[in-house]
């Protein structure tokens, strides 16, 4: 196995798992190194949380995912999760255990949507580029860490 340390950046990536529900774990471990490579351990990270958040609310609310693709270009990463239901559900108050999803979706993203399509619907979240470190300089609203 290749560690991330290894690969050479990556200028460009597209994946797509029709089959998300099938093998939960598989999608994450094929794109953790390309995404490190392309976007930073870190923002790896953000991407793979949102897109674990996004499917996860697909799994619960719509039941079930069609597809989840993510692409990688210029800098930018985007996460789409497609599934059956063409409305966005109602969101209601977090519980302890539950609820975050969209939440925690927003806070790693830079933006995030979703829009109906001809067999239901895509939730999107975007990440533009690798975001500073602590000691980078930091955009208005951004905080450290």
């Amino acid at each position: 196995m290749t560690a991330a340390h290894d690969l050479a950046p990556v200028g460009w990536f597209s994946f797509e798992d029709r089959c998300v529900a099938a093998q939960p774990g598989r999608w994450r471990r094929e794109l953790r190194p390309v995404l490190r490579a392309f976007a930073g351990r870190k923002r790896a990270d953000d991407v793979l949380l949102a897109a674990s958040e996004l499917v996860s609310n697909g799994v619960e609310h719509a039941g079930g995912v069609m597809a989840l693709r993510v692409t990688g270009a210029a800098g930018a990463v985007t996460v789409e999760v497609e599934d059956a239901v063409p409305t966005m559900g109602e969101r209601h108050e977090p519980r302890d255990e539950r609820g975050r999803g969209l939440a925690i979706t927003s806070a790693v993203s830079d933006a995030w949507g979703w829009h109906s399509t001809a067999s239901g619907k895509v939730v999107w979240a975007r990440f533009e580029g690798r975001r500073p470190t602590a000691t980078g300089v930091l955009g208005p609203g951004r905080k450290a860490g």
